[in-house]
């Protein structure tokens, strides 16, 4: 607005030195008893003064716009327009006199120049010497007489000049000649001060007619910025009258191609905005106005009629001018149109609407945190867990939000929930296998670190004379500023009660199947001696399914007894320091009769390292991944046994990293069988998982081994996991650390 009121300043200035300057041009020209005209370079007269309308008897008004050529008689025009040209080649003013009307006319014809230095028009001077060339002949015959007479007569005589209007006494004809001379220097004189005043005001001239066509190459130039500004501008411009209807008196063009009407249409109706504003908004418009008359400047919303019968949002900024005596005089102001906006607000509220429905209704706990772990919102299903976790009731609040919504948020901003690593935290939450968890394992301070998503770490909470509760805790970050993550809390107690119970069970069932099942194999195996009689061959067959199935039956008891032992931290791991080149050349006598047999390679990469490991453990975690391997890869296939030194890398597991003093051991076991789906590549270290394939049939096995296989590289603070890419192969590792002796 401020830049509107600048340009409108600077049209008043120009328009004011326009009307100075002309008449200041006026005033000159009318002090001149000389004819002047301006004229174009086609003959357009432009400019006369009184004295050039009085010689045609017409009126200044009449004048202007004729061609300078009608004027003069048939012949004159062709002389002048000679004249004209002659002044456009050499750039100069030219000097003549002619007859015009029985007039003596003395011509001079000044070439006026724009700014670019080229001849734009013609100011044309003459001025009327009929009466002083009446003089000079006169003059003339009167010498001649003179000279006669002086020829003849020697007397004084008398002589009035009637041209002069003068008596003279002239006594000899040296008296004559001096009087003649005088008078020839006075006429001189009065020819050269009105040349040097002709030439003073030409010059004044032609300096007002250079200051004109800059000030309208100015004003122009600067219409021209405004009409573009205006034209180029996203916003509606307007002026309107500061009270009644507030009758709008100025739109901008372009509010025909934003709400479709034309600058008649607006000015045309008094009431054009006032009627199109959306019922719903008028009131609140029209009731909000006071901040315009007393700071000068509003700023409004609102809905607007579009010419096509749908509502546009507006977003109107108004700004009030006062005249000197500070009355309004003026509203002037800018439309956007904001409708994209206000969808996309409408969205974004409909959307934050939905979340915080959800957010407390969702059964499982929920809170969200700052970036250093402060807990700043929490919903109502979390409020057991937080209190379980040691945040007070009372520290939860309900706080009211812009839109009326609660949202319930900690008051203390000091509870830092499973994101701090203070010794309180480290005695009260362990991890599944009993042993206190520490800072770096909880999910929300992964999450924070890793930037990504850790789901379903385990955790018990443990309090004095109190059952332990047992968590599931998912923790994802929030890629938003001051937010850190978002942590979901599932309270599995009643699960992990459910889980101890089935292994108990599994345990007590085992120990009770052992007996009988030893037994019922050596029984089968006498007979198969036949100690005890011959058998039919039929019989021999189904003694040999007994034999089959109860080994079955004796390795599930004990993989079922190994993994009791193992998840629950029994003393089943004596480490000792082991060379991998003896565990994969014991592993191999095993493996390579059963990879012969199925038409599998196995290429083993074998290195002498030491490794702190139980030796028995370890064979088993090998031979159980080997054995895998084989049974899932087709004939003539390679399988891939390797160990080398390497880092812990990252995995989609979602046990801790094991903070192992030492460098790690890294094995590696490779097949090009059929893979597993991404969605079972976690599941598959389950007790009782097993690749779920359509289209393969099922392999046998307990569903066990995977299970034993992390549980052991658990216990030995390793970690083991897979990668494997469908129709390719999978590759399996795991980590053992290597001996003190080595890494020294």
């Amino acid at each position: 607005m401020e830049n509107e009121e600048l340009l409108t300043a600077r049209q008043l200035t120009s328009s004011m030195q326009i009307n100075n300057f002309e008449e200041r041009l006026r005033s000159i020209l009318n002090t001149t008893t000389e004819s002047v005209i301006l004229a174009d370079l086609q003959g357009i007269i432009l400019v006369a003064n009184e004295t050039f309308a009085q010689r045609l008897g017409k009126r200044i008004d009449e004048i202007i716009g004729m061609c300078i050529y009608d004027l003069f008689l048939p012949k004159l025009p062709n002389l002048r327009k000679v004249r004209f040209d002659e002044v456009v080649q050499t750039r100069s003013p030219i000097h003549f006199e002619d007859r015009w009307n029985g007039i003596r006319l003395d011509n001079l014809i000044y070439p006026v120049f724009d700014a670019q230095g080229k001849v734009a028009r013609f100011a044309v001077f003459s001025r009327d010497i009929t009466e002083h060339q009446q003089a000079e002949e006169s003059l003339k015959q009167s010498e001649e007489k003179f000279h006669q007479f002086a020829e003849h007569i020697r007397e004084l005589f008398w002589m009035y000049d009637p041209i002069l209007g003068i008596t003279k006494n002239i006594i000899n004809h040296k008296q004559a000649e001096e009087a003649v001379r005088k008078l020839n220097e006075e006429l001189g004189i009065t020819v050269a001060e009105r040349t040097i005043y002709l030439g003073s005001a030409i010059e004044k001239l032609q300096q007002e007619i250079v200051r004109r066509k800059q000030v309208e190459d100015a004003l122009r130039a600067t219409q021209e910025r405004f009409q573009y500004l205006i034209a180029s501008n996203p916003a509606i411009i307007y002026s309107c009258h500061p009270d009644g209807d507030y009758p709008t008196t100025f739109v901008s063009e372009n509010s025909k191609d934003i709400l479709g009407y034309t600058t008649q249409e607006w000015l045309a109706d008094p009431k054009f905005w006032v009627n199109r504003i959306h019922p719903e908004d008028a009131p609140r418009i029209f009731a909000n106005l006071s901040p315009l008359f007393e700071e000068g400047r509003d700023i409004h919303e609102y809905r607007f009629l579009h010419k096509n019968g749908t509502y546009r949002w507006l977003r109107d900024e108004a700004k009030l001018v006062r005249d000197e005596a500070g009355c309004p005089l003026e509203m002037i102001g800018s439309i956007v149109d904001i409708s994209p906006q206000k969808h996309i607000e409408q969205e974004l509220q409909a959307s934050q609407q939905k979340y915080k429905t959800l957010f407390e209704i969702l059964p499982i706990g929920v809170s969200i945190t700052d970036k250093v772990g402060n807990i700043i919102e929490a919903n109502p299903a979390s409020e057991e867990i937080l209190e379980i976790l040691g945040v007070q009731q009372n520290h939860l609040v309900d706080r009211t939000n812009k839109g009326g919504k609660e949202t319930r948020r900690l008051e203390d901003k000091g509870n830092k929930v499973l994101c701090t690593n203070t010794t309180q935290y480290q005695q009260q939450i362990i991890r599944p296998d009993g042993k206190p968890i520490v800072a770096s394992e909880f999910a929300c301070k992964r999450a924070l670190k890793e930037n990504k998503t850790i789901q379903n770490v385990e955790m018990g909470v443990v309090k004095p004379e109190q059952e332990t509760t047992w968590l599931s805790v998912t923790a994802a970050p929030i890629p938003l500023k001051d937010y850190g993550v978002a942590i979901a809390y599932v309270d599995i107690t009643e699960r992990k009660k459910v889980e101890r119970m089935k292994d108990e069970f599994l345990a007590i069932a085992s120990h009770e199947l052992r007996t009988p099942l030893t037994s019922l194999r050596g029984s089968l195996g006498l007979l198969a001696t036949e100690r005890l009689g011959n058998l039919t061959e039929q019989g021999q067959q189904l003694l040999e399914f007994a034999l089959l199935d109860t080994e079955r039956l004796v390795r599930l008891v004990n993989d079922i007894l190994d993994l009791k032992r193992l998840k629950f931290g029994k003393n089943v791991i004596t480490p000792s320091i082991c060379q991998t080149l003896e565990l994969i050349e014991q592993v191999m006598q095993v493996m390579q009769p059963i990879a012969d047999y199925a038409g599998v390679k196995l290429s083993v990469a074998r290195i002498s390292t030491p490794v702190l490991a139980d030796r028995d453990r370890i064979i088993q975690v090998l031979t159980n991944l080997l054995n895998n391997a084989i049974k899932f890869s087709p004939p003539g296939s390679t399988v891939w046994l390797s160990a080398e030194p390497g880092e812990i890398r990252e995995t989609r597991e979602t046990f801790p990293i094991p903070n192992s003093q030492f460098p790690n051991i890294l094995f590696k076991v490779k097949d090009q069988g059929r893979g597993i789906p991404s969605d079972q590549l976690e599941k598959i270290f389950e007790p009782f998982r097993q690749v779920n394939v359509s289209d393969s049939p099922q392999k046998e096995g307990t569903g066990l081994g995977l299970a034993i296989c992390r549980s052991i590289v658990q216990q030995h603070g390793g970690r083991i996991w897979v990668e494997s890419t469908p129709g390719v192969g999978s590759i399996f590792y795991f980590t053992l650390a290597m001996s003190p002796e080595k890494s020294l």
